[in-house]
């Protein structure tokens, strides 16, 4: 008599275990597509970043055709290294640097800005420090104190 139950019964138990597969599946299939829209957005976020980067390169340099400021900036570091080799005021050039040295953090990233923009680079993302080393400033000092 229990012979006509089995083949019921494994009829039930096949149908709940096909059914059980097929969630997997379906939750499996759901993770998969999940992960391949995330990646799609990463590549998309990469690719907007990358586009916005050669897009304000590309307008740097097309403002930067008519611009005098890259011009103003190369001679400008032109006269600080001539007054260097020129005795007497490389004196001049120390204290000023010393005196650089002094400012804060956010004016020497504002001079890096205004230098990279009139030469039409990019560096905000760059910026590490820009204050000078105590060593290297106190040797400066102490030339200038050494020669007045």
């Amino acid at each position: 008599m229990t012979i006509p139950i089995i083949g019921p019964l494994l009829g039930v138990v096949g149908k709940l275990g096909s059914r059980w597969m097929e969630k997997q599946l379906v939750i499996a299939e759901g993770s998969i597509a999940i992960a391949r829209a995330r990646a799609e957005a990463q590549a998309q976020i990469q690719i907007t970043k990358a586009t916005a980067e050669i897009e304000w390169e590309r307008t740097m340099a097309q403002a930067s055709e008519t611009s005098w400021k890259d011009e103003l900036w190369t001679i400008f570091f032109v006269v600080i290294l001539t007054l260097s080799f020129i005795p007497g005021m490389e004196v001049y050039v120390q204290r000023g640097f010393a005196n650089i040295a002094e400012l804060p953090d956010w004016f020497g990233y504002a001079v890096m800005l205004a230098i990279s923009a009139a030469f039409g680079k990019n560096i905000v993302k760059d910026f590490t420090s820009l204050k000078t080393n105590t060593k290297a400033k106190e040797a400066v000092l102490n030339r200038i104190d050494k020669r007045e």
